[in-house]
């Protein structure tokens, strides 16, 4: 009886010991932006920098495919390049992984349909 309390006992000190560690290295990780893109794609799209906006947004896809920031600057950056069919993916996707900015996205994509008449 004794040997399986002391066994219990060790067993909560580890689990205790692993929980202090996942949430100070969860604290550090935020301090030091661990996952976070280097580059904002809206500072980078208010700055005219479209061909970086459009590499950016795809290396965040390829990890965090239904990344709203990547999928939205992502398409404006697109349409701006003349690549209307890419622009279209992106937009269709960002309504299906966020509803609620599907009038936004119907919007764009007006906007992308009268570019692509005009070229």
């Amino acid at each position: 009886m004794e040997a399986d309390i002391a066994q219990i006992k060790m067993l909560l000190w580890i689990i205790l010991g692993l929980l202090v560690f996942f949430i100070a290295s969860n604290i550090l990780c935020r301090i030091l932006n661990c996952g976070q893109p280097d580059d904002k794609l809206g500072d980078l799209w208010q700055k005219g920098k479209t061909q970086k906006v459009i590499e950016k947004a795809r290396l965040r896809l390829q990890e965090h495919p239904h990344d709203i920031s990547a999928l939205y600057y992502g398409a404006k950056a697109l349409a701006t390049a003349g690549l209307h069919d890419s622009a279209r993916t992106y937009l269709k996707r960002l309504m299906l992984v966020e509803p609620a900015l599907h009038d936004e996205c119907k919007v764009q994509l007006d906007a992308i349909d009268r570019m692509a008449s005009d070229a």
